[in-house]
């Protein structure tokens, strides 16, 4: 009886707890990396938005390579991947002991010193 009197003083208040969300299920990144493979490439997009191991998953070349496939055929992609040059970090800058360009009135060396 005390329970039925709590549900309806909930319904009256409002006081419900609210929907949990949906949460896509905790599967390793690989998979999802073969899942997203293979869908529509739209629904791949849209599914990257849901949480973040899904996003880092669509980023894989792999994973859009394999769309490329099932759109265009295998030897299209042969083609275009023997023409993309790898992604190489670019070097890294150091700024020790340099000055500033342009130089003038209250300019300092990166270095702290005046000049």
């Amino acid at each position: 009886e005390e329970e039925i009197e709590e549900e309806e003083e909930e319904k009256v208040t409002g006081a419900a707890e609210p929907p949990t969300p949906l949460l896509p299920p905790a599967l390793p990144p690989l998979v999802w990396e073969m899942l997203l493979s293979r869908i529509p490439p739209t629904d791949a997009c849209r599914l990257a938005s849901v949480a973040r191991v899904v996003r880092d998953a669509s980023r894989s070349s792999h994973v859009w390579r394999l769309q490329y496939e099932a759109r265009w055929g295998a030897t299209a992609a042969a083609r275009v991947a023997s023409r993309v040059k790898p992604l190489t970090p670019p070097p890294p800058t150091f700024y020790g002991g340099a000055q500033r360009v342009g130089g003038g009135e209250g300019s300092t060396n990166f270095d702290g010193s005046g000049g």
